[in-house]
């Protein structure tokens, strides 16, 4: 079943039918992979780590890197203000520190 077809000018034409089954099926294989996988994992690891201190460690932001995402967006709020447009490293780093 395609998704996609052309015409005869080769415009694309949509298939409403094929994406509304398409839609369900990648909503019916989350649910699945929710109920088969992600649950009885989570329980799993739940119940055989706890809350570890190591665990809970890597739970948490460090201080030190939410000062530095603060530092970054003013930064690059001043670039943008002076400069104009961004560049793509200061549009990546923008949004890497939100």
């Amino acid at each position: 079943m395609d998704l996609m077809q052309r015409d005869k000018s080769g415009d694309l034409l949509v298939r409403p039918a094929a994406w509304m089954v398409a839609g369900l099926a990648c909503a019916g294989l989350v649910v699945l992979g929710v109920a088969v996988l992600d649950r009885p994992l989570s329980r799993f690891a739940h119940d055989g780590i706890g809350r570890h201190a190591v665990i809970h460690a890597f739970q948490t932001y460090p201080e030190s890197l939410t000062r530095l995402a603060a530092v970054l967006i003013a930064i690059l709020g001043l670039v943008r203000l002076f400069r104009g447009r961004w560049g793509r490293l200061s549009l990546t780093a923008f949004t890497a520190s939100l």
